[in-house]
């Protein structure tokens, strides 16, 4: 059975977070970004539910968007839901190629994915923004979604982290890239072999 759905997978070889970002950073950096039919359709799918997700969140906590990082840390996003009922999403920074066909609609449909990545991904399943809570993020996230948009969300969650930690400045880096592409199933696999699985397996909230 896939690593994708359920992975049994045993392996012998060990691999520490750092080297799994390492490889997939690598790979990432020598992949060619290319916008095809899967990936206009996957996208499609990704941004329908988001739509829906954000929706169902801006019942619950009051989001803004602001051009400054609103957190320093996890911990503090954590903090200002819980105490406050309110969330701060980044606005500025790249968007991917599948995002939007203007700046306009790429910028919009890049903050309602980050807020609800950050919301439904991180602060409810208790998993920060290292490479084992964006795998474990990613793994818990993949209910919400059609198996068509996994690679997509794992290229854009994983891979795009692996990358910048491999970068001076990391996100910050100019040489930083959003890449329209599907990870492939070995990246996947890694990630089930080598890295731990964190946070709590919670129910669909929509």
């Amino acid at each position: 059975m896939s690593a994708l759905i359920h992975p049994t997978r045993k392996i012998d070889l060990e691999l520490s977070d750092e080297e799994v970002a390492a490889r997939i950073g690598e790979e990432y950096r020598m992949a060619v970004s290319e916008m095809t039919n899967e990936i206009e359709n996957a996208a499609a799918m990704l941004l329908a539910k988001n739509d829906l997700l954000f929706d169902r969140m801006a019942e619950e906590i009051t989001v803004y968007d602001t051009p400054d990082d609103p957190y320093n840390s996890y911990d503090e996003m954590c903090d200002d839901i819980h105490d406050n009922n309110t969330m701060g999403v980044f606005s500025g920074g790249s968007t991917a190629p599948y995002m939007g066909s203007t700046r306009t609609t790429a910028q919009a449909a890049t903050v309602v994915h980050r807020a609800v990545h950050d919301y439904y991904g991180h602060y409810m399943h208790g998993v920060d923004f290292s490479l084992e809570g964006e795998f474990s993020k990613w793994h818990h996230m993949k209910k919400y979604y059609a198996e068509p948009v996994h690679q997509l969300t794992f290229t854009d969650v994983v891979g795009q982290l692996a990358f910048a930690m491999q970068l001076d400045g990391g996100f910050n880096n100019p040489d930083f890239e959003q890449k329209a592409m599907l990870a492939p199933q070995h990246w996947i696999d890694w990630c089930y072999d080598y890295v731990e699985i964190v946070g709590a397996d919670l129910p669909m909230q929509l």
